[in-house]
């Protein structure tokens, strides 16, 4: 998919969905066919890995050519997750250390995951090459494996091989959108084949961090898209702020307008309180010289 890592998709056509439907039918067929070999036939272990690995390989060979195939491994991953956890596998009996060994990689590989996933949509810089990832994801998955001691029926097999291939759907058609928002140089060199290392733990980890993880990839992406067809939505806060701001500023104006007036009225009160004050003090002055004239005038002493 890398030569359509730029493509725009047009999310109201419903040829844009048409691609996932079909791999996700594809899957279901092979994993009921998987199930079928294990269970009604009988099948030894490595006649069924045999069997599998030739239907995922005919089958990524007949979908080279689909870019949305490659991006999600084609077949491989769904199938990998089945023979490593179908219910033919005999079950072990669980120990506390077993249980916590599981909880840890699963919890770390879903906060990987979520890590990748926002750093993807926001643009931020992670230390790992994409070998890195890669190796970090396939440990993670071995020490599931590994560790595990129960298995997972047809049903939840289809229901992880479905979210997975949504998920991944998802994390594709967002692609361009985030080179859309962000123009970074890590963004610009966005690779499709890292959808998987970011979606292929819900093959294999408990459900609960399943459902935790679906909801932080779903919540990322949803986020993007809002922002990406809504690009006033985050600026409303801001503009209703600064309007609120620029209102407040008459009243502020009109307040120190008011005081203004009213210091220069008690300014002038008092200035012609001091002035007819000066002149009363002049004429009692005036009319002391005249009356002391007239007594001196009159003799009177």
């Amino acid at each position: 998919m890398r030569s359509h890592d730029s493509t725009l998709y047009d999310f109201t056509l419903v040829w844009t969905y048409l691609p996932v439907l079909i791999i996700i039918l594809r899957s279901s067929v092979l994993l009921a066919i998987l199930y079928w070999w294990v269970f009604t036939v009988n099948l030894p272990q490595h006649g069924v890995l045999m069997l599998c690995v030739s239907l995922v390989y005919v089958d990524s060979l007949l979908m080279q050519s689909n870019h949305f195939d490659r991006s999600c491994g084609h077949l491989c991953a769904c199938a990998l997750a089945v023979l490593t956890q179908h219910g033919g596998v005999p079950e072990r009996s669980s120990s506390p250390t077993q249980e916590v060994v599981l909880i840890a990689c699963d919890l770390l590989w879903s906060a990987c995951a979520g890590a990748e996933v926002l750093a993807r949509t926001t643009g931020l810089s992670v230390p790992l090459s994409h070998l890195n990832k890669v190796v970090l994801c396939c440990i993670f998955a071995s020490v599931r494996v590994v560790f595990s001691y129960t298995s997972i029926g047809l049903l939840q097999s289809m229901f992880r091989s479905a979210l997975y291939y949504v998920l991944c759907s998802l994390i594709i058609l967002c692609g361009p959108l985030v080179r859309q928002q962000e123009r970074s140089a890590p963004l610009i060199g966005f690779q499709s084949s890292s959808v998987v290392y970011m979606c292929v733990h819900v093959l294999f980890v408990h459900l609960y961090a399943v459902i935790a993880s679906v909801l932080v990839i779903v919540g990322i992406h949803a986020r993007l898209i809002y922002r990406t067809f809504n690009p006033r939505g985050d600026d409303s806060a801001r503009m209703e702020s600064g309007n609120k701001f620029a209102g407040n500023k008459p009243a502020i104006g009109k307040h120190t307008e008011s005081l203004h007036a009213e210091s220069l009225h008690a300014n002038s009160t008092q200035s012609t309180h001091s002035i007819s004050g000066g002149q009363g003090t002049k004429e009692h002055s005036d009319l002391i010289i005249k009356l002391q004239a007239a007594k001196k005038a009159s003799g009177i002493t």
